[in-house]
């Protein structure tokens, strides 16, 4: 036996008081418990975007080749799973973090969410 039956912590499946002990249990306060933690979890995973694209610069200043809502978008898929609607009307040229909201629609909460994604554009090194 394992650490927990001995000390009480648990009972074997087996055990002639599982079934009234089951019966105590409030299922759908752990449901919604567990439904609670999911939706934390996922507020947590919007507050924490970053995409991050390597580019080469110019020679003149620190321009890049521009990075565009496809692009960030396509990435946004590719990393997280997630389709977005982004409030980007625009191409980013330049080095640095780049802050851009995002919106998100999910049927299982029923309830739309705004966040920030952090779109961070480095220089690449050439060889």
């Amino acid at each position: 036996m394992n650490y927990l039956v001995p000390y009480k912590y648990a009972l074997v499946a087996t055990d002639r008081r599982v079934p009234a002990i089951a019966k105590t249990i409030d299922h759908d306060l752990l449901a919604e418990k567990q439904e609670k933690r999911l939706y934390n979890l996922f507020v947590d995973r919007l507050k924490n975007i970053q995409v991050r694209f390597d580019k080469v610069t110019s020679k003149i200043g620190k321009n890049v080749a521009p990075v565009t809502p496809e692009d960030v978008l396509e990435e946004l898929k590719k990393q997280y799973g997630l389709k977005v609607d982004l409030e980007m009307g625009y191409e980013i040229d330049t080095l640095g973090e780049h802050l851009v909201q995002g919106s998100l629609y999910s049927a299982r909460f029923d309830q739309n969410f705004t966040f920030t994604v952090s779109i961070l554009i480095k220089e690449r090194l050439l060889a």
